[in-house]
């Protein structure tokens, strides 16, 4: 899944390095923030097997992949 976020250039915005840019939410900015925000978390859901789908309640791409890490983390 990681390398998927990655050649779909959304793993900044699921790791936290990319933040909302301050300014109204009509800015330009963060429209386009927020839209790869849900690109990011229509890539994870996607990919999911069911079982998993109860743990990704959250719409923030980067909560869903830390609790995802956690849950899986050997």
């Amino acid at each position: 899944m990681k390398a998927v976020l990655v050649c779909k250039d959304l793993m900044d915005i699921v790791d936290g390095t990319v933040t909302c840019p301050i300014g109204s939410p009509n800015s330009k900015a963060v429209k386009a923030f927020t839209n790869k925000q849900r690109l990011a978390h229509a890539e994870i859901i996607l990919r999911l097997s069911p079982s998993q789908l109860p743990h990704v309640h959250d719409t923030n791409p980067e909560a869903i992949w830390d609790n995802l890490h956690t849950l899986h983390q050997s």
